[in-house]
């Protein structure tokens, strides 16, 4: 959440200078990433309802920390994909409103 109101902000303020920050890549990957991952748990999520072997599967996936790591995975790119933002448009911090 911090990630997208900082890059937000920084889009207005470019804007605001007549500046187009084009969309990275990485970002639209780390969007499709995130919705992937969201899909995914929400399915574990409801199939656990469900109990039996449904239930036994999510529980095995819980128990090895797959589903952590994968997290972590998502919250990496997410964080990557931010600082990436900055350092391809660190020009907007260094220019005077003149420029």
């Amino acid at each position: 959440m911090i990630r997208d109101i900082t890059i937000t902000g920084l889009r207005i303020y470019a804007k605001r200078r007549d500046i187009v920050m084009e969309t990275r890549k990485t970002a639209k990957w780390k969007t499709a990433i995130q919705m992937g991952f969201l899909y995914v748990a929400l399915l574990f999520g409801f199939l656990t309802l469900f109990g039996g072997n449904f239930g036994e599967i999510i529980q095995s996936v819980y128990a090895t920390n797959i589903f952590f790591w994968a997290m972590m995975g998502v919250v990496a790119i997410t964080v990557y994909s931010g600082i990436e933002y900055l350092v391809v448009n660190r020009r907007l911090f260094s220019m005077s409103p003149s420029e």
